[in-house]
Protein backbone atom coordinates (compact mmCIF):
# COMPACT_ATOMS: atom_id res chain seq x y z
CA UNK A 1 0.00 0.00 0.00
CA UNK A 2 0.69 3.70 -0.61
CA UNK A 3 0.58 6.89 1.17
CA UNK A 4 1.02 10.50 0.73
CA UNK A 5 2.79 13.46 2.18
CA UNK A 6 1.04 15.16 3.49
CA UNK A 7 -0.98 12.79 4.70
CA UNK A 8 -4.32 13.55 2.76
CA UNK A 9 -7.69 12.26 2.41
CA UNK A 10 -6.83 9.88 -0.28
CA UNK A 11 -3.80 8.34 1.48
CA UNK A 12 -6.33 6.71 4.00
CA UNK A 13 -9.74 6.82 2.38
CA UNK A 14 -10.87 4.61 5.60
CA UNK A 15 -11.15 7.16 7.58
CA UNK A 16 -14.18 8.79 6.41
CA UNK A 17 -15.71 5.96 5.11
CA UNK A 18 -18.78 5.59 7.52
CA UNK A 19 -19.27 1.96 6.73
CA UNK A 20 -16.00 1.03 8.29
CA UNK A 21 -16.71 1.08 12.56
CA UNK A 22 -13.22 0.42 13.90
CA UNK A 23 -9.94 2.26 12.76
CA UNK A 24 -7.20 1.41 15.03
CA UNK A 25 -3.49 2.80 15.05
CA UNK A 26 -1.54 0.01 15.08
CA UNK A 27 1.74 0.80 17.54
CA UNK A 28 3.18 -0.45 20.22
CA UNK A 29 1.63 1.01 23.14
CA UNK A 30 4.74 1.65 25.38
CA UNK A 31 8.53 1.38 23.89
CA UNK A 32 11.71 0.31 26.05
CA UNK A 33 14.62 2.05 26.18
CA UNK A 34 17.88 -0.43 25.18
CA UNK A 35 21.08 1.76 24.85
CA UNK A 36 20.94 2.36 28.97
CA UNK A 37 21.88 -1.09 29.26
CA UNK A 38 25.21 -0.58 27.51
CA UNK A 39 25.96 2.91 26.79
CA UNK A 40 27.02 5.62 29.37
CA UNK A 41 24.73 8.44 28.92
CA UNK A 42 26.09 11.98 29.37
CA UNK A 43 23.82 15.36 29.14
CA UNK A 44 26.02 17.91 27.01
CA UNK A 45 25.55 21.58 26.49
CA UNK A 46 28.55 21.77 24.13
CA UNK A 47 28.69 21.12 20.50
CA UNK A 48 31.58 19.40 19.85
CA UNK A 49 32.84 17.27 23.37
CA UNK A 50 36.66 15.73 23.55
CA UNK A 51 38.31 13.21 25.71
CA UNK A 52 41.60 12.17 26.18
CA UNK A 53 43.23 10.42 29.42
CA UNK A 54 46.61 9.96 31.09
CA UNK A 55 47.62 6.11 31.52
CA UNK A 56 49.08 4.65 34.93
CA UNK A 57 52.35 4.78 36.07
CA UNK A 58 54.81 2.18 35.64
CA UNK A 59 58.10 2.53 37.69
CA UNK A 60 58.26 0.72 41.23
CA UNK A 61 60.99 -1.97 40.95
CA UNK A 62 63.95 -3.48 43.91
CA UNK A 63 66.68 -1.49 44.37
CA UNK A 64 69.99 -2.45 45.23
CA UNK A 65 71.88 -0.79 48.08
CA UNK A 66 73.00 2.44 46.96
CA UNK A 67 70.94 2.06 43.65
CA UNK A 68 69.56 4.97 41.34
CA UNK A 69 65.52 4.61 42.28
CA UNK A 70 64.00 4.70 38.61
CA UNK A 71 61.43 7.17 37.73
CA UNK A 72 58.22 7.14 35.04
CA UNK A 73 55.60 9.09 34.03
CA UNK A 74 52.32 8.16 32.37
CA UNK A 75 51.33 8.62 28.50
CA UNK A 76 48.72 10.31 27.09
CA UNK A 77 46.16 8.29 25.61
CA UNK A 78 44.33 8.60 22.44
CA UNK A 79 41.97 11.27 21.56
CA UNK A 80 38.07 10.91 20.83
CA UNK A 81 35.91 14.03 19.81
CA UNK A 82 32.02 13.43 19.85
CA UNK A 83 29.93 16.25 17.82
CA UNK A 84 26.20 16.33 18.23
CA UNK A 85 24.25 15.95 15.38
CA UNK A 86 20.55 16.98 14.64
CA UNK A 87 17.71 14.24 14.03
CA UNK A 88 14.82 15.02 13.45
CA UNK A 89 11.48 14.28 11.63
CA UNK A 90 7.84 15.72 10.69
CA UNK A 91 3.97 14.92 9.98
CA UNK A 92 2.30 17.22 7.50
CA UNK A 93 -1.54 16.28 7.25
CA UNK A 94 -4.10 18.18 5.41
CA UNK A 95 -6.82 20.42 6.93
CA UNK A 96 -9.38 18.07 5.67
CA UNK A 97 -8.12 14.79 6.68
CA UNK A 98 -6.67 16.12 10.41
CA UNK A 99 -11.44 17.87 10.34
CA UNK A 100 -12.78 14.90 8.84
CA UNK A 101 -10.18 12.16 9.32
CA UNK A 102 -8.08 12.03 12.57
CA UNK A 103 -10.25 14.10 14.49
CA UNK A 104 -13.68 12.14 13.42
CA UNK A 105 -11.88 9.18 14.16
CA UNK A 106 -10.61 9.99 17.69
CA UNK A 107 -6.94 9.63 16.43
CA UNK A 108 -5.35 12.43 17.48
CA UNK A 109 -2.71 10.58 19.08
CA UNK A 110 -1.45 10.44 15.97
CA UNK A 111 0.67 12.72 16.63
CA UNK A 112 2.28 10.76 19.90
CA UNK A 113 3.97 8.31 16.98
CA UNK A 114 6.48 11.29 16.34
CA UNK A 115 8.22 10.06 19.71
CA UNK A 116 8.15 7.08 19.15
CA UNK A 117 9.63 7.34 15.82
CA UNK A 118 12.11 9.20 17.08
CA UNK A 119 12.84 6.28 20.14
CA UNK A 120 12.78 3.50 17.14
CA UNK A 121 15.34 5.58 15.55
CA UNK A 122 17.58 6.16 18.24
CA UNK A 123 17.60 2.45 19.54
CA UNK A 124 18.45 1.58 16.24
CA UNK A 125 21.16 4.59 15.55
CA UNK A 126 22.83 3.09 19.13
CA UNK A 127 22.70 -0.75 18.21
CA UNK A 128 24.95 -0.32 15.00
CA UNK A 129 27.58 0.44 16.05
CA UNK A 130 27.65 -3.40 17.66
CA UNK A 131 25.83 -4.96 14.35
CA UNK A 132 29.04 -3.64 13.05
CA UNK A 133 31.47 -4.81 15.51
CA UNK A 134 33.78 -5.53 13.03
CA UNK A 135 33.89 -2.33 10.43
CA UNK A 136 35.49 1.18 11.33
CA UNK A 137 32.65 2.85 9.26
CA UNK A 138 29.14 2.28 7.88
CA UNK A 139 26.74 3.68 6.23
CA UNK A 140 23.44 4.14 8.54
CA UNK A 141 20.29 4.10 6.43
CA UNK A 142 17.67 4.00 9.75
CA UNK A 143 16.21 6.87 8.78
CA UNK A 144 14.87 8.59 5.19
CA UNK A 145 18.55 9.49 4.43
CA UNK A 146 21.51 7.91 5.46
CA UNK A 147 24.79 9.11 6.87
CA UNK A 148 28.32 7.86 7.78
CA UNK A 149 29.49 6.50 11.05
CA UNK A 150 32.83 6.60 12.11
CA UNK A 151 33.02 3.08 14.24
CA UNK A 152 36.27 3.88 15.62
CA UNK A 153 37.61 4.18 19.19
CA UNK A 154 40.49 7.06 19.47
CA UNK A 155 43.46 3.87 18.63
CA UNK A 156 41.33 4.20 15.15
CA UNK A 157 40.10 0.13 15.01
CA UNK A 158 36.85 -1.27 14.97
CA UNK A 159 35.27 -2.76 18.53
CA UNK A 160 35.78 -5.80 17.68
CA UNK A 161 39.41 -6.38 17.25
CA UNK A 162 42.82 -8.32 17.82
CA UNK A 163 44.69 -5.05 17.01
CA UNK A 164 43.81 -2.21 19.63
CA UNK A 165 46.97 -0.34 19.93
CA UNK A 166 48.52 -0.25 23.32
CA UNK A 167 49.13 3.27 24.83
CA UNK A 168 53.21 2.89 25.66
CA UNK A 169 53.42 0.73 22.33
CA UNK A 170 53.77 -2.03 24.26
CA UNK A 171 51.98 -5.36 22.77
CA UNK A 172 48.34 -4.83 20.76
CA UNK A 173 45.36 -5.93 23.11
CA UNK A 174 42.60 -7.85 22.01
CA UNK A 175 39.20 -8.24 22.29
CA UNK A 176 37.99 -10.53 20.06
CA UNK A 177 36.79 -13.42 22.13
CA UNK A 178 38.91 -16.76 21.85
CA UNK A 179 40.12 -19.99 23.68
CA UNK A 180 43.51 -19.52 22.00
CA UNK A 181 42.47 -21.59 18.87
CA UNK A 182 39.05 -20.58 17.77
CA UNK A 183 38.31 -16.89 17.56
CA UNK A 184 35.00 -14.97 17.50
CA UNK A 185 33.47 -18.37 18.98
CA UNK A 186 30.05 -19.26 18.58
CA UNK A 187 28.21 -19.10 21.75
CA UNK A 188 27.95 -21.76 24.37
CA UNK A 189 29.21 -22.13 27.62
CA UNK A 190 33.08 -22.83 26.35
CA UNK A 191 32.49 -19.47 25.06
CA UNK A 192 31.67 -17.78 27.75
CA UNK A 193 34.94 -19.45 29.86
CA UNK A 194 36.69 -17.98 26.95
CA UNK A 195 35.37 -14.69 27.71
CA UNK A 196 36.38 -14.78 30.96
CA UNK A 197 40.02 -15.58 30.06
CA UNK A 198 40.00 -13.16 27.04
CA UNK A 199 39.02 -10.24 29.16
CA UNK A 200 41.67 -10.66 32.01
CA UNK A 201 43.95 -11.09 29.35
CA UNK A 202 43.46 -7.05 28.44
CA UNK A 203 45.95 -4.95 29.77
CA UNK A 204 45.34 -1.03 30.50
CA UNK A 205 47.88 1.36 29.17
CA UNK A 206 51.20 0.58 30.26
CA UNK A 207 50.48 -3.44 30.93
CA UNK A 208 48.99 -2.96 34.02
CA UNK A 209 46.31 -5.59 35.14
CA UNK A 210 42.83 -4.17 34.71
CA UNK A 211 40.80 -7.18 36.73
CA UNK A 212 37.76 -6.80 33.72
CA UNK A 213 35.21 -9.09 35.03
CA UNK A 214 32.40 -9.29 32.61
CA UNK A 215 28.75 -9.79 33.88
CA UNK A 216 26.64 -9.02 30.89
CA UNK A 217 25.41 -10.39 27.68
CA UNK A 218 24.22 -7.97 25.00
CA UNK A 219 22.80 -10.11 22.12
CA UNK A 220 19.97 -10.23 20.06
CA UNK A 221 16.43 -10.91 21.24
CA UNK A 222 14.72 -14.27 20.74
CA UNK A 223 18.13 -15.32 18.72
CA UNK A 224 19.96 -18.36 18.68
CA UNK A 225 22.93 -16.87 21.07
CA UNK A 226 19.91 -15.57 23.34
CA UNK A 227 18.44 -19.01 23.72
CA UNK A 228 21.54 -20.78 24.08
CA UNK A 229 22.75 -18.38 26.79
CA UNK A 230 19.13 -18.93 28.72
CA UNK A 231 19.52 -22.83 28.38
CA UNK A 232 23.39 -22.07 29.77
CA UNK A 233 22.43 -20.09 32.94
CA UNK A 234 19.59 -22.48 33.65
CA UNK A 235 22.12 -25.44 33.49
CA UNK A 236 24.56 -23.14 35.96
CA UNK A 237 21.86 -22.19 38.11
CA UNK A 238 21.30 -26.39 39.22
CA UNK A 239 25.22 -26.64 39.19
CA UNK A 240 25.35 -28.68 36.07
CA UNK A 241 27.46 -28.56 33.27
CA UNK A 242 25.67 -27.27 29.74
CA UNK A 243 25.62 -29.39 27.01
CA UNK A 244 26.74 -32.70 29.23
CA UNK A 245 25.03 -35.37 31.22
CA UNK A 246 28.45 -35.84 33.66
CA UNK A 247 28.45 -34.04 37.00
CA UNK A 248 31.03 -31.63 36.64
CA UNK A 249 30.64 -28.26 38.56
CA UNK A 250 30.49 -25.08 36.88
CA UNK A 251 32.13 -21.77 37.22
CA UNK A 252 30.96 -19.01 39.79
CA UNK A 253 30.66 -16.78 37.14
CA UNK A 254 27.44 -16.06 36.22
CA UNK A 255 25.95 -13.52 33.69
CA UNK A 256 23.06 -11.57 33.20
CA UNK A 257 21.29 -11.21 29.22
CA UNK A 258 20.67 -7.80 27.66
CA UNK A 259 18.35 -8.94 24.72
CA UNK A 260 17.76 -6.19 22.40
CA UNK A 261 15.55 -6.33 19.48
CA UNK A 262 17.97 -3.80 17.30
CA UNK A 263 20.56 -6.08 17.02
CA UNK A 264 20.42 -7.77 13.24
CA UNK A 265 23.04 -10.55 13.67
CA UNK A 266 21.59 -13.97 14.96
CA UNK A 267 25.21 -14.88 16.21
CA UNK A 268 26.90 -11.85 17.40
CA UNK A 269 26.95 -11.25 20.88
CA UNK A 270 29.13 -8.86 23.71
CA UNK A 271 30.14 -9.46 26.81
CA UNK A 272 30.40 -6.29 29.33
CA UNK A 273 32.26 -5.70 32.50
CA UNK A 274 29.20 -3.60 34.09
CA UNK A 275 30.93 -2.18 37.06
CA UNK A 276 32.97 -0.25 34.06
CA UNK A 277 30.45 1.22 31.97
CA UNK A 278 30.98 4.93 32.62
CA UNK A 279 33.08 7.95 30.89
CA UNK A 280 36.35 6.23 30.66
CA UNK A 281 35.69 2.89 29.58
CA UNK A 282 32.64 1.79 26.72
CA UNK A 283 29.61 2.99 24.68
CA UNK A 284 29.50 6.93 25.15
CA UNK A 285 26.21 9.40 24.23
CA UNK A 286 26.57 12.58 24.94
CA UNK A 287 23.58 13.98 24.51
CA UNK A 288 22.83 17.74 23.63
CA UNK A 289 18.63 17.41 23.98
CA UNK A 290 16.49 15.10 24.41
CA UNK A 291 13.54 14.17 22.04
CA UNK A 292 11.64 17.02 21.89
CA UNK A 293 8.09 17.30 20.04
CA UNK A 294 7.91 21.08 18.68
CA UNK A 295 4.56 22.80 19.18
CA UNK A 296 1.54 22.78 16.45
CA UNK A 297 2.28 24.45 13.59
CA UNK A 298 -0.48 25.68 10.65
CA UNK A 299 0.49 26.83 7.38
CA UNK A 300 -1.34 30.03 6.71
CA UNK A 301 -1.20 29.58 3.22
CA UNK A 302 -2.73 25.78 2.71
CA UNK A 303 -4.03 25.34 6.23
CA UNK A 304 -1.79 22.30 6.55
CA UNK A 305 -1.15 20.88 10.17
CA UNK A 306 2.61 20.48 10.48
CA UNK A 307 3.97 18.35 13.81
CA UNK A 308 7.61 18.08 14.12
CA UNK A 309 9.78 16.36 16.77
CA UNK A 310 14.12 16.67 17.13
CA UNK A 311 16.92 15.45 19.26
CA UNK A 312 20.37 15.94 19.53
CA UNK A 313 22.88 13.67 20.33
CA UNK A 314 26.70 12.32 19.41
CA UNK A 315 27.90 8.60 20.27
CA UNK A 316 31.05 6.48 19.75
CA UNK A 317 33.45 4.95 22.24
CA UNK A 318 37.04 6.05 22.75
CA UNK A 319 37.95 2.86 25.14
CA UNK A 320 36.60 -0.28 24.69
CA UNK A 321 38.32 -2.54 27.26
CA UNK A 322 35.63 -3.07 29.23
CA UNK A 323 34.21 -5.51 25.97
CA UNK A 324 34.60 -8.56 24.61
CA UNK A 325 32.97 -9.53 21.20
CA UNK A 326 32.11 -12.07 18.71
CA UNK A 327 31.31 -12.61 15.40
CA UNK A 328 30.11 -16.01 15.94
CA UNK A 329 31.71 -17.71 13.15
CA UNK A 330 33.56 -19.90 15.17
CA UNK A 331 37.00 -19.89 13.13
Amino acid sequence: MSTNVPFDLNAAADLTDLSIQEIWLKSPADLKTYHTDFYYVESVSDYIVKDSSLTAIKSFSKIAENGQIPAASPYQGFDKTYTQSFFSGMLRITRPMWRYGVQARKLESLVSELRKDAMRFREQVLANPVNNMTSTSYSDTTGGLSFVVTNAGGDGDAPNSTSHTREDGGTDWNNQLTDGTTVNMDFDYDAWKAALKTAQAIKGGVGEVLDINLDRLLCKSNSSVHHRAMEVLNSMKKGEKPGTANNDGVVDNAFSITANPYLSADLQYGFVDSSKIGPKFGFQLKQGMDINLDPQFIDYDTKEFKYSAGMDFAFGFNDLRNWVFSTGANV
